[in-house]
């Protein structure tokens, strides 16, 4: 796994970038902030259901979506049945925004020893901020700066031993 390149983050639209209210998906009104954050810190690539949604989040939804989001397609003939998790390489560092993964997803997660790389998003706040997802994505990136650097650190002086 590569520690040095941007971390991926894997994104779902539905309770992610939108919450339900009543019975219907609302868009959250910082979900266009929120994208533009991430695609700061992070290699940001769809896990998603919706069609093309770079192109169509902005239309149906009016979330403006920043350039450089990559849609991965998730849905082939194997695994069957297509579960997203599987479209996931743990060749790479990646975190994933989900609000329901299926039991596919999670047993899959499970056998791979990755629950700790899947963030779940409560669809029920009407922003991302009040879901606390970026404060998480934010400590996960401390943490990982400050891993980064203790290995350096530790390889340094190994170095420095021989």
């Amino acid at each position: 796994m590569s520690m040095t390149r941007c971390p991926i983050l894997y994104l779902d639209v539905d309770g992610v970038l939108q919450f339900v209210k009543g019975n219907r998906w609302m868009p959250r009104s910082d979900a266009g902030e929120f994208l533009d954050w991430a695609v700061r810190h992070f290699t940001c690539r769809w896990l998603t259901s919706w069609q093309r949604p770079n192109e169509t989040l902005p239309r149906e939804l009016g979330i403006r979506v920043p350039p450089g989001i990559e849609e991965v397609c998730w849905r082939k003939a194997e695994p069957f049945p297509p579960f997203k998790a599987s479209a996931i390489s743990d060749d790479e560092d990646w975190l994933w925004l989900e609000d329901e993964p299926s039991e596919f997803d999670l047993k899959d997660l499970r056998r791979r020893k990755k629950q700790d790389c899947l963030i779940r998003v409560n669809p029920l706040v009407p922003t991302v901020l009040l879901t606390g997802v970026q404060e998480e994505l934010q400590e996960r990136l401390r943490h990982r700066r400050t891993s980064i650097a203790t290995r350096r650190l530790q390889d340094s002086q190994a170095t420095g031993e021989s």
